[in-house]
């Protein structure tokens, strides 16, 4: 099941547009999925059409990552800012919340402020998640690269820290889901590393 693609204002973004992916029935209770730091709402395709049976799954693009707009300033908060966007853009803050590592940290802090919260599922979330993933995203720009072809930048995608986890095909289903053509031709990956 393929997801159909939304781009959103919210007030909490200044003018900057938002990508969410939808699966689903959206008469569904909904379950928002949280990518990482320097991810994307693509990373949750493998999941997403299963739990779509029983929800309306909407997976976001934090600003900066993914098709969401790059603003000229990431602030403190402005995650969560995205989070509050989305429920705004809903109409309700009543959600269920998946979120990993930084996206993690996002849904915890959502549902801390939210009692109305319906579900909470944390992947990979430690303590000091926040710090981990500036670093993480600042050692992806030094290492930052484009590529002349598409095929090359997905051969030589890899996630940070590395894993053995992943299997290949997913591995590159990420990494094709992550690419974007560059002004000057060559293909980079979907993430603003600030």
């Amino acid at each position: 099941m393929k997801p159909r693609s939304e781009r959103f204002a919210h007030s909490f973004c200044s003018g900057a547009f938002l990508n969410v992916l939808h699966w689903g029935n959206e008469e569904d209770p909904p379950l928002v999925l949280l990518h990482g730091g320097g991810a994307n709402a693509h990373w949750w395709d493998h999941v997403a059409a299963e739990l779509a049976q029983n929800h309306h799954v909407l997976a976001l693009d934090f600003r900066g990552h993914g098709d969401s707009d790059y603003p000229e300033e990431l602030e403190v908060g402005a995650f969560n800012a995205d989070l509050e966007g989305l429920c705004e853009h809903l109409g309700t803050p009543s959600i269920s919340l998946v979120g990993h590592s930084m996206g993690a940290q996002v849904a915890l802090d959502h549902a801390s402020r939210h009692r109305e919260t319906q579900k909470l599922v944390l992947l990979d979330l430690a303590r000091g998640a926040s710090r981990r993933s500036r670093r993480v995203a600042r050692l992806a720009l030094s290492l930052r690269r484009t590529y002349p072809s598409r095929a090359e930048a997905i051969e030589r995608y890899r996630v940070i820290p590395p894993s053995e986890h992943i299997r290949p095909e997913l591995l590159g289903q990420i990494a094709t889901n992550s690419l974007r053509e560059e002004e000057n031709g060559r293909w980079g990956f979907k993430f603003d590393p600030r």
